[in-house]
C-alpha cells in the first residue's frame, strides 16, 4: 500500500498506546520492489472524453422550477396590469368599466388595485417568485436571481420612501428587470429537462392570463381594444401591420391567434406543446398521455379558430384548459399520489 498512519508507544507496555500514556502517531510506508502506479479518482486527460447529458432533476426541484416560471410570469402580468391601471388614472381617466375589469383581473392574480398605492400589492407576486428562486439558486444563472432581487428591492424602495413618484415608471423598471431574468434564463441556463419545466410554467401562466385578459377587455366597447394591445405589448406591431383604426377581429387575431406574435395565446400554446413533447416519459409514436392529448387539442383549436368566432366563452375555455393542463402536469411529475391509468411512471 502507498502508506498509512500508526499509533506507537515508547512505554514498555505494548498496549499503552494512548496519548495520555505516552503514545504518539507516526507515518508508515510499506516499500515495494517496483514502482506502483498511482491510484486516483481525479479526472485523467488520458481517458477518452465522452459527453453525457445531465439526469432529470428530482421531483421537488422540477416542481420549484415549474412554479418559478409561473410566479415570475404572474408577477410580470400583474405589473403590466398595474401599469395600465396607473397610466389611465394618471391621464385623468375616471374609474369606469375598464378599470373595474383590471381590478377584477388583479384580484385573480392575488393583487388588489383599489388601494392608496398599488405598488404595495405587487410585493406578494415578486416576493413569491424571489423566494422560489432562492430555493433553487444552483439551477440557473446567479444573474437571474439577482434580477429578481432587484425587482423586490425596487418596489420596496418605492414604498419605503413614500414618494408620490410615478407608479408607471416603477412598473416599467420592474418589467425591464423581469425581462432581464427571462433573457438570462434563456441565454445562460442549460436547455434540458430543468429548463423545460421552467419554460412550461412561464408559457402556461402567460397563455392563461392572456386569455383571461382578452376575454375581459374585448367585450369593453370603449378603450378595451387599446388596453388589450398595450397589455400584449403589440401596439407597434399592430400599427405596422394594420392601421391606426382598431377593429375587434384584427386585435383578437394579433393577440390571440397569431402564431408569430410572442405575446399571443397561440404562441404560448405552441411553445408549451414543444416543451411538453421533450419532458421525461414522453415518447413519440406511443399512445399519447392525457396531458399530451389536451395540449394537442388546444393547439388545433387555436390554429383553426377564426377571429370572428373568438368570443368570451372561447377565451375562458382556453384559460380553463390551460389550468387543467397545469393540474395534469402536477399529477404526472410532482404529485406523491399514484398516477392515473395511462400516465407513465418514468418521471424522475
Amino acid at each position: 500500500m502507498p502508506g498509512g498512519f500508526a499509533r506507537v508507544s515508547t512505554s514498555t507496555d505494548p498496549l499503552a498506546v494512548a496519548m495520555q500514556s505516552g503514545g504518539h502517531s507516526v507515518d508508515v510506508w510499506v516499500p515495494s520492489e517496483k514502482n506502483e502506479k498511482p491510484v486516483t479518482l481525479l479526472f485523467s486527460e488520458q481517458r477518452n472524453f465522452s459527453r453525457r447529458l445531465p439526469s432529470a432533476p428530482p421531483s421537488r426541484a422540477a416542481d420549484n422550477l415549474f412554479w418559478l416560471g409561473r410566479y415570475v410570469e404572474r408577477a410580470e402580468c400583474a405589473t403590466r396590469l398595474v401599469r395600465l391601471y396607473a397610466s389611465r388614472l394618471a391621464e385623468g381617466e375616471r374609474r369606469g368599466t375598464l378599470e373595474a375589469e383590471i381590478g377584477e383581473l388583479l384580484t385573480g392574480l392575488d393583487v388588489e388595485a383599489a388601494v392608496a398605492d398599488p405598488a404595495t400589492t405587487l410585493l406578494k407576486a415578486s416576493r413569491m417568485a424571489f423566494a422560489t428562486a432562492s430555493r433553487i439558486r444552483d439551477r440557473f444563472s446567479p444573474d437571474g436571481w439577482r434580477a429578481l432581487r432587484e425587482v423586490v428591492d425596487l418596489i420596496e424602495s418605492h414604498i419605503r420612501l413614500r414618494e408620490p413618484g410615478d407608479l408607471v415608471d416603477v412598473a416599467s423598471q420592474a418589467l425591464t428587470r423581469l425581462s432581464g431574468f427571462a433573457g438570462l434564463v434563456h441565454e445562460n441556463m442549460y436547455h434540458f429537462t430543468g429548463w423545460r419545466f421552467l419554460q412550461a410554467g412561464r408559457l402556461l401562466e402567460r397563455g392563461q392570463v392572456s386569455a383571461q385578459v382578452a376575454a375581459a377587455f374585448a367585450k369593453i366597447p370603449e378603450g378595451g381594444l387599446e388596453a388589450l394591445l398595450e397589455f400584449a405589448d403589440s401596439r407597434i406591431t399592430y400599427r405596422r401591420r394594420y392601421s391606426v383604426h382598431l377593429s375587434r377581429e384584427t386585435v383578437i387575431d394579433l393577440t390571440v391567434l397569431d402564431p408569430f406574435n410572442p405575446r399571443s395565446v397561440a404562441f404560448q400554446v405552441n411553445g408549451l406543446k414543444s416543451v411538453l413533447d421533450e419532458l421525461p416519459g414522453i415518447r413519440r409514436g406511443e399512445t399519447l398521455a392525457t396531458v399530451s392529448r389536451r395540449i394537442a387539442r388546444l393547439q388545433v383549436r387555436l390554429a383553426t379558430g377564426d377571429a370572428s368566432e373568438v368570443n368570451e366563452a372561447f377565451l375562458l375555455r382556453v384559460a380553463t384548459d390551460l389550468g387543467d393542463i397545469s393540474d395534469l402536469l402536477g399529477q404526472r411529475y410532482f404529485g406523491a399520489a399514484p398516477l392515473a391509468s395511462g400516465e407513465g411512471a418514468e418521471a424522475e
